[in-house]
């Protein structure tokens, strides 16, 4: 056994007025009686009764059940055998063994002492283990167990990467993070936000026309607030998003679905609908992926668009959660980048391309006087978004590069989406049909007028596979014959096995 004994950094949970221990140990086998030998460890156990674990892990999720704790040799891996096993050379059994607990390929492996554990479901790559000698000897003389260290390690690192700013976030500025910050939110994080939307979208603001938001749905609930009094009437595409739906009925609007077509919004109709709709006081719209159908609008119709907007000045609330997800063709310019009369509020979010869990979205306006009133909401509603968020989320976009980030997450997505469409080409009766989108995360498809997605909806479940009908789509209703498919969630050859599924209840339903 070798016990180091170092200065606990000021940041350290352990560090109490900047002073402690930290306590570093390299094992191969002991028990409880071995530690209590240790005056310092045994203090510790008699008065705070636990000890840190290190190197904590998950195999591909985050319950209890997929985690397992090592401290230095006494366990550094979990396997499906009850034996202990020492790997010296990699071959073709101990490779699937390792890859089966690790989640990755080996390349070599050395000796590895590897503890016993409870086999849950090996189909499913779950486990139930044991915590590992130090810990489960801990636990049995009833000892609370903290974890600490590297949980839950994702592809490319990034859940490791995501943490560490956060760490750096309240090492660097600890008292700022859990402190207010202004309603507008963090200075630094607006620059960015400014920086990229310049870079993406080919919008050229100051920092003065961004507000942080908890999200871009946040950014919708208070645009309602903004515009729209009982009785008011505000445009959307037909169908539009749900929660944006949600959000506006809040305040009791009239809903006026204008008609779209796989180019986006009609621009003729969208003409005869203002020319004859009294009391229209927002439109809103979705151009790049639009949730639900996945369409993109075409660069004639944004600039007819615009055109019209202008003549009504109407304002106009462009929701871009999905922008930079595009796996094909040449991104367009956004309405923002259009926009003359400073009419068009734009939403943008953190949670598509980054983590959706922090809840960073933003609401960028040229209007001081709307923005104003959109800060004005903010402070009533809660203030300010999350400070440690902004921070962390700052922090990041720092020390990372998001854009290679954003390409790594679109290669998975268009593998994803190509295996979706090939499948549903192949397998649905010709008598549905469904979009191809050129990015985001969403195929939209239409039945025959006599199906009714939710009633067919149950029947797929019997199956074990799940669509979400499209009716809710549609805040006038009416329109039971579509449903929204997302492919971003599972990988190719679970779509494959659910949309084969789906294609079975479909052609069973046909007359």
């Amino acid at each position: 056994m070798m016990i180091c004994i170092g200065l606990v950094p000021n940041y350290s949970f352990a560090a109490d007025k900047k002073e402690g221990k930290v306590i570093y140990i390299s094992i191969n086998r002991t028990n409880l009686d071995n530690l209590q030998e240790i005056p310092v460890l045994n203090e510790k156990l008699k008065t705070s009764g636990y000890i840190g674990l290190m190197n904590v892990k998950g195999d591909q999720g985050n319950s209890d059940e997929r985690s397992y704790a090592s401290i230095g040799a006494a366990c550094r891996s979990n396997i499906a055998n009850e034996n202990v096993i020492s790997f010296s050379n990699l071959n073709d059994k101990n490779g699937q063994i390792f890859k089966s607990v690790t989640g990755v390929e080996p390349k070599e492996i050395s000796n590895i002492n590897i503890n016993k554990i409870i086999n849950v479901n090996t189909d499913k790559g779950t486990f139930g283990s044991t915590l590992g000698l130090i810990g489960q000897t801990l636990s049995d003389n009833n000892k609370t167990v903290a974890l600490l260290g590297n949980s839950d390690i994702v592809e490319d690192n990034q859940l490791v990467k995501i943490r560490n700013a956060g760490l750096i976030a309240m090492d660097n500025m600890g008292r700022v993070a859990l402190q207010y910050t202004g309603t507008d939110g963090f200075a630094s994080l607006r620059e960015k936000i400014v920086a990229r939307m310049a870079a993406k979208n080919d919008i050229h603001v100051s920092i003065d026309d961004i507000l942080i938001t908890s999200g871009s749905q946040q950014g919708l609930d208070f645009s309602a607030r903004v515009f729209l009094n009982p009785g008011d009437v505000v445009l959307v595409e037909s169908p539009s998003y749900l929660g944006a739906i949600n959000a506006f009925k809040a305040c009791e609007p009239t809903f006026v679905e204008v008609p779209t077509d796989d180019a986006g919004m009609i621009p003729e109709e969208l003409d005869k609908i203002l020319a004859t709709t009294e009391n229209v006081k927002m439109i809103y719209v979705i151009p790049d992926f639009q949730n639900p159908t996945g369409k993109t609008w075409t660069l004639e119709r944004r600039q007819k668009f615009m055109e019209l907007i202008n003549k009504y000045e109407i304002p106009v609330i462009e929701d871009n959660p999905y922008g930079e997800l595009r796996f094909e063709g040449e991104f367009l310019p956004s309405l923002k980048s259009m926009d003359t009369k400073d009419l068009v509020i734009f939403l943008g979010t953190m949670s598509k391309i980054f983590a959706p869990g922090l809840r960073i979205g933003w609401v960028c306006s040229t209007n001081a006087e709307v923005l104003g009133k959109y800060n004005f909401i903010k402070q009533g509603a809660d203030l300010q978004s999350s400070t440690i968020d902004q921070l962390i989320t700052n922090q990041f976009l720092e020390d990372n590069d998001l854009d290679a980030h954003v390409e790594k997450i679109k290669a998975v997505y268009v593998k994803r989406r190509d295996a979706m469409l090939k499948t549903m080409e192949e397998t649905f009766p010709k008598e549905v049909k469904f979009t191809h989108p050129e990015g985001g995360l969403f195929t939209w498809c239409v039945l025959p007028e006599y199906m009714d997605a939710k009633v067919i909806a149950p029947q797929c479940l019997e199956k074990n596979v799940a669509y979400v009908p499209g009716g809710s789509f549609f805040p006038n209703g009416g329109k039971e014959n579509h449903f929204r498919l997302n492919y971003s969630c599972m990988p190719e050859d679970k779509i494959v096995e659910g949309i084969t599924k789906i294609a079975e209840v479909l052609k069973a339903n046909l007359k």
